[in-house]
């Protein structure tokens, strides 16, 4: 099987290519890349996008060219996880004909590690926003929910698959990826948590914390509507099933306390489930997949943004498409989360996996108009360090700077 090309722009400046897994906006990477790709293409660069086409079934994609996985058996997809042969050739052809002057990747999984070397000469940025198979001390979050008794993501709740597959990620695929950095130019973390967790893996190539951008649309008016709002993916990681304990506390201090959960998943069923086993039928209402105008009627509908996650967030985009809104967020203490809400200020923090903090800190929040109304407006304030357009200067400057020390590098190899 080919490749699909969605479609393909022609522009002056930089020609541009960027990988994703993922060619639809699914999450918060997915979201980066089409607003960096839209951002780029307005100051007058050519760029490609391109992913493969996990999960895309019938969605609209924003990528520009679709690389299809080849389905295969059990031996087929334990070798994929080593080398894929076809995707190298497919992304190798793509580069060729696309002649970028810099390579953007971003995640790389699906491609696996052969993204890595198809990049060949051509400067290369890896932006890493989560935990990849090369990144040592997140690999506990590759695994499956399913891998670990009672989905906790603690070590010693590790069935023994999930020892197997951890190994196997440590001590095998994990090397193979390390290889491949010698392709990589300069590594790229969203938040200074990340930067500092890359240190078992960046080696001697240079790590440059830069927050991703986001376009803010005009805040919406900050009412009282005791609603909290949950913007995700629903799995374990995320912190759900935590909210829905702390708001089975709250909700007899806070009266007409309700709660939106937008967004699907694999543990929907178990939390809907959960959800009326604690009595909040009445109070809990699971929105599923929206569009993007429904999910900003949301944050408008919204007095608090919760995001209860229990794994190390690198940069929520709900956080700061929260703080946009001016909506308060009250939130895990793990991750990039401190480096968007600021305690007391714009939002809580508060003790990963702990209902009766979070809790305590929705109540404090939504008993207290004052305080409500305070951390509002905070919010509104902090976003500006998020600005799009501050963050793609950023990512010009590193791009101008790879492509001058590849053309110098060049010319000294034509002179020998």
């Amino acid at each position: 099987m080919g490749i699909l090309v969605v479609s393909k722009s022609s522009s002056r400046g930089l020609r541009i290519l960027m990988m994703v897994n993922i060619g639809y906006e699914a999450g918060g990477a997915e979201k980066s890349v089409q607003l960096t790709r839209d951002a780029l293409r307005a100051r007058g660069h050519d760029v490609l996008v391109v992913s493969t086409d996990f999960k895309l079934g019938d969605r609209k994609p924003f990528a520009d060219v679709i690389v299809p996985r080849r389905p295969g058996g059990a031996v087929a997809s334990l070798l994929s996880r080593f080398w894929k042969q076809d995707v190298y050739q497919t992304l190798k052809a793509t580069i060729n004909d696309f002649s970028p002057d810099v390579i953007h990747l971003h995640t790389i999984g699906e491609f696996g590690s052969a993204a890595l070397w198809a990049t060949g000469e051509v400067p290369t940025v890896l932006t890493v926003h989560g935990p990849e198979p090369y990144t040592r001390r997140l690999l506990l979050w590759m695994l499956p929910g399913i891998y670990y008794r009672g989905s906790s993501y603690r070590l010693r709740d590790l069935k023994p698959i999930g020892v197997v597959y951890y190994l196997f990620l440590l001590f095998l695929q994990r090397p193979i990826y390390r290889r491949g950095f010698r392709y990589v130019d300069m590594i790229v973390a969203p938040s200074i948590n990340l930067e500092r967790a890359l240190d078992a893996d960046a080696g001697r190539i240079p790590v440059t914390q830069v927050y991703n951008g986001m376009v803010f649309p005009p805040a919406p008016p900050f009412r009282r509507t005791r609603n909290v709002l949950f913007v995700g993916r629903l799995e374990a990681v995320k912190g759900v099933d935590i909210l829905l304990r702390a708001v089975a506390l709250a909700r007899e201090q806070v009266h007409g306390l309700s709660v939106t959960i937008t967004g699907d998943g694999e543990d929907r069923s178990r939390l809907e489930r959960m959800s009326s086993d604690l009595g909040l039928d009445g109070t809990v209402q699971f929105r599923g997949w929206l569009t993007l105008e429904e999910v900003a009627a949301c944050y408008a509908e919204a007095e608090i943004v919760a995001i209860p996650s229990i794994w190390p967030e690198t940069l929520p985009s709900v956080g700061v498409e929260a703080l946009a809104a001016g909506r308060p967020v009250v939130a895990s203490d793990v991750g990039g989360i401190p480096e968007v809400v600021v305690d007391g200020v714009t939002g809580r923090l508060v003790r990963r996996r702990d209902a009766r903090m979070l809790a305590d800190a929705l109540v404090n929040i939504l008993a207290n108009a004052e305080t409500a109304e305070r951390m509002s407006l905070s919010a509104r304030l902090s976003a500006v360090k998020f600005d799009m357009e501050t963050f793609v200067d950023r990512i010009e400057s590193i791009y101008q700077m790879l492509v001058s020390k590849a053309e110098t590098r060049d010319l000294e190899r034509s002179r020998s």
